[in-house]
């Protein structure tokens, strides 16, 4: 008999804000090459098309220089980040703001993304981003005129960063080959075990080409553990949080760290939102939910030890939602699966205790969703199914990477990919992508029963002859043994040939059982086409001991 049981949502308060982590562990969020940040050699086309057509207007023009002018200049503090201003101005006239950032070895324009207005005003807010601690900058405002382009006078102000804070994150660089990366920044989440007074033990960070913080969120309120953070259309940020209340929320905030957009699961009448939260093409949002079920069909031996029949079992669920919070799609998981399919993991409770309780049992823990764009199916990774498939919006399954499982006469039926060639099946996997090429990134933790050695690796897959052939792994040579990752992770494509690895929460010393005591992370980008390693950033309480 299955019966789906509802939610309390008085555990989610506790989840939010009593749970701790490893003592760091993190998902990399994405490297982008304009994050609220332009450099002045890779601003975007259309503002570089702009600065064009104005100086050529200023040289030719009979008058030039008597463009809008600027008066009251101002710099606002970002709340309990010194890694960001506001400086706030006005023009004598409607104007097209100009911000010209300086210091720390770099010189950038603030980009389109980074104005409080979006056309012509006279009140001009622009967020100033990028900015390493304990530096001096020069901050140069100007506007221009709407119709002319000219430009007209101009306005200084010197700013000074205070040092990081007390708890950030402790990052070390150990390689960075400038010339052979991919331009951007990296954006992360890490999360340690405590945190120093009236901060969150979690962290959204943004590091530069160097390695440097450039941008941090701590939010005691509303950020609080491990999450989902990535950067949406708009140039804003989204990510999984805290409602500040009760539960958890989708939270989209600017660069200032302020909340913009926020929808929690009373909003959306969903159980949870957890692992995966991301923008679709048609402005919409996708994220993984969850729901609770009775089941009182299990064998009652299994694995050779009692097991019982009945059993509380949380199943992953996909939904889709507008930005008014209107929900367009709906799917459980297991409706398409097996819930008699039992592989460890299923027996950890500690990952929903404060969602549903105490005892209840993990069947699936989804841990990615993404759409395939050249059929808008969704491909699933479900880390305690040690599956990714492709099924269609109705539930079809399309593939399935991975194998039977004795546990289940269901998954017989399965259209499995058969591996064609050298390689493994993943485990515990994390993060699947979908290449250009059609091929399957994804984050392999293979944290179960085989070789704990984790690695980013690639398949071709064949949907015709249901075929998979593993095209590309890496597993870092400088580690020995090798870096194996418990939990967490990611692998992003980031240009056509670097890959960016996130060891999200790597064992510090192997052990039986496996723990997450004292846990770090290390993000790599890597050329998938050499194997060569271009960049390390360790986040580690005793960095200087790492190798």
């Amino acid at each position: 008999m299955k019966r789906q049981v509802g939610v309390n949502f008085f555990f989610l308060f506790f989840a939010s804000v009593l749970a701790a982590g490893p003592a760091f562990a993190a998902s990399a969020g994405m490297a982008v090459a304009e994050l609220g940040l332009a450099r002045v050699e890779t601003g975007s086309i259309d503002e570089a098309q702009m600065l064009l057509v104005a100086a050529i207007r200023a040289a030719v023009s009979p008058s030039p220089g008597q463009g809008p002018t600027i008066y009251g200049p101002q710099v606002i503090d970002a709340g309990g980040n010194v890694l960001v201003k506001l400086v706030g101005f006005a023009t004598d006239v409607e104007a097209l703001p100009r911000v010209r950032v300086q210091g720390g070895g770099r010189t950038w324009w603030v980009p389109r993304t980074g104005f409080l207005t979006d056309g012509p005003a006279t009140a001009h807010g622009a967020i100033i981003a990028g900015m390493k601690a304990d530096t001096e900058y020069t901050v140069t405002m100007s506007a221009l005129d709407p119709q002319s382009l000219i430009e007209g006078s101009k306005a200084t102000i010197k700013i000074k960063t205070d040092p990081l804070p007390p708890g950030f994150p402790p990052i070390r660089v150990a390689v960075n080959k400038h010339e052979k990366r991919t331009p951007g920044v990296i954006l992360f989440d890490v999360t340690g075990q405590s945190a120093a007074p009236e901060h969150s033990p979690a962290w959204l960070v943004i590091v530069d080409e160097d390695g440097d913080p450039i941008w941090y969120y701590n939010n005691y309120y509303f950020l609080t553990d491990a999450t989902d953070v990535r950067r949406i259309s708009n140039g804003n940020l989204l990510f999984i949080g805290f409602d500040g209340v009760s539960s958890t929320a989708a939270r989209e905030i600017n660069l200032f760290g302020a909340e913009l957009r926020q929808w929690s699961l009373q909003d959306l009448q969903i159980h949870s939102m957890h692992h995966e939260l991301a923008e679709l093409p048609n402005g919409n949002f996708m994220v993984l939910s969850s729901l609770l079920h009775f089941y009182d069909d299990y064998p009652p031996f299994l694995y050779d030890v009692a097991f019982g029949a009945e059993h509380y079992v949380v199943t992953d669920a996909v939904v889709m939602f507008t930005p008014e919070g209107k929900i367009t799609y709906f799917y459980d998981l297991v409706d398409s699966l097996d819930h008699l399919r039992v592989l460890p993991g299923f027996e950890d409770t500690g990952f929903w205790a404060f969602t549903y309780g105490p005892g209840v049992n993990d069947w699936g823990h989804g841990n990615g969703v993404v759409i395939d764009p050249k059929d808008g199916n969704l491909v699933i990774s479900l880390r305690h199914q040690d599956i990714v498939f492709k099924m269609t919006l109705d539930g079809r399954l399309v593939w399935v990477l991975g194998q039977h499982h004795f546990t289940s006469g269901k998954d017989l039926t399965w259209p499995f990919l058969q591996l064609e060639g050298p390689g493994r099946l993943p485990e515990h996997q994390h993060a699947p992508e979908i290449l250009p090429n059609g091929n399957l990134l994804l984050y392999d933790n293979s944290s179960t029963i085989n070789t704990h050695v984790s690695r980013p690796v690639e398949y071709e897959i064949d949907e015709e002859t249901l075929t998979a052939r593993q095209v590309w792994e890496w597993i870092d040579p400088d580690y020995d043994p090798p870096i194996f990752s418990i939990a967490l992770s990611d692998a992003d494509l980031i240009s056509e040939t670097n890959v960016l690895v996130d060891d999200g929460a790597v064992e510090r010393a192997r052990t039986t059982p496996i723990t997450l005591a004292g846990a770090w992370t290390r993000i790599a980008e890597v050329n998938k086409v050499t194997n060569e390693k271009v960049f390390e950033l360790i986040v580690r309480d005793d960095a200087e001991e790492d190798p």
